[in-house]
């Protein structure tokens, strides 16, 4: 537990703040780390401003929000938290790209509806109507929405300005079959084959690019970065074959289409055209940041003479939480509850590692000149 403390001084005083990853930090799965319980108790209770920042998405931020209170069972004590998905960058595309499509969990182009795009799609909706174009697909349709709200889906004039992944798909087959038919497509028109030698394709935004992230199973589970690497490897194959003369003994052909390795991996280095957020990308932190300072001054609006000083990221990931947070210039603590352990070959050296985020939170609170020795 921590003990209580008082303010060092009356002047200028620098106050830290904290940045937070949830899964492996907060909460494991649908269970609740029991020491983040302390930990955001005593940085509430005491004035210490601090966010979410978390590369899981497929909703809005405050229900994320609400979801990981209410894991932790304090939405009643603290009702409100800023957060920071790895999605929420996008909100700046509203007005760039007309016609988009979603992937991510069932319903979420309603988020970027909310975000305020225009004409957003996923899976479900291009499986109403087009059955056959992921025919061994586990999703329900849901084209009678588009029905009423938006006509029928135009069969023949459906272009997509960019593919937007919001979160892990969870129906791989059905969008690993539509999002590489898009990338591939003429210009994202629906249906159609670009044949031009390295066109690049349409944008795909990409809202993080984790490999593996933590739930209360003993080993990590495969997370976005897994179906990143899988698209582009389906892609490159697309894109690069070579028509060679084989001996074939199962056909009267000896043609057979093969793919060549170093053109595949030139293929898709040349023909993507991504852009990735979330950590451990800058422009997360630079989300988090601005969301952390506009907490600072709703806890300190009153003309106190306070300024934020170091801000803490605290995270279980070093390739994401850890690298981006170095990167950005803010202090790391590496945790235990989550993907890392002390096996793990770290690529850098965090600030600090942990067992469990109320020691990060005590460490970061006791090395800050905001507050002084235990009473």
């Amino acid at each position: 537990m921590f003990q209580n403390r008082f303010f060092s001084s009356l002047t200028k005083t620098k106050i830290p703040g904290f940045v937070f990853d949830i899964d492996g930090v907060l909460v494991q799965g649908s269970k609740a780390i029991p020491e983040a319980r302390n930990a955001l108790r005593f940085l509430n209770n005491n004035k210490i401003p601090f966010v979410f920042l978390t590369n899981s998405g497929g909703l809005l931020e405050r229900e994320k929000t609400a979801q990981v209170l209410t894991k932790l069972g304090m939405l009643d004590e603290i009702p409100n938290v800023r957060t920071v998905l790895s999605h929420t960058p996008y909100k700046a595309y509203k007005e760039q790209y007309k016609t988009v499509f979603a992937v991510g969990p069932i319903g979420c182009s309603r988020v970027l509806k909310q975000y305020g795009f225009k004409n957003v799609y996923e899976a479900g909706d291009l499986i109403g109507e087009y059955p056959g174009i992921a025919p061994f697909n586990m999703i329900t349709h849901r084209a009678e929405k588009y029905l009423s709200q938006n006509g029928r889906i135009p069969k023949d004039k459906l272009q997509f300005d960019a593919v937007m992944v919001l979160s892990d798909p969870r129906d791989w087959s059905a969008d690993l079959q539509i999002v590489a038919d898009i990338l591939t497509s003429d210009n994202g028109k629906l249906g159609t084959t670009n044949y031009t030698k390295n066109a690049k394709s349409i944008p795909i935004f990409w809202s993080q690019r984790d490999f593996q992230w933590k739930t209360e199973y003993s080993l990590p589970r495969f997370a976005l970065g897994a179906f990143r690497e899988i698209l582009y490897k389906v892609v490159s194959i697309i894109k690069s074959p070579k028509l060679v003369t084989l001996p074939n003994e199962m056909t009267n052909s000896n043609t057979k289409l093969v793919h060549d390795k170093a053109s595949q991996e030139y293929s898709v280095k040349k023909f993507i055209n991504e852009r990735v957020m979330g950590k451990p990308e800058r422009i997360a932190y630079e989300f988090a940041e601005k969301e952390l300072r506009a907490e600072f001054k709703d806890l300190y609006a009153s003309g106190e003479e306070f300024e934020l000083g170091d801000v803490y990221m605290v995270g279980d990931n070093p390739l994401s939480d850890i690298i981006g947070a170095k990167n950005y210039g803010w202090k790391t603590c590496l945790v235990k509850t989550g993907v890392y352990n002390d096996e793990y070959d770290l690529q850098v050296e965090p600030s600090m590692i942990v067992e469990n985020v109320e020691e990060a939170v005590n460490k970061g609170v006791n090395q800050s000149s905001r507050l002084s020795k235990i009473m």
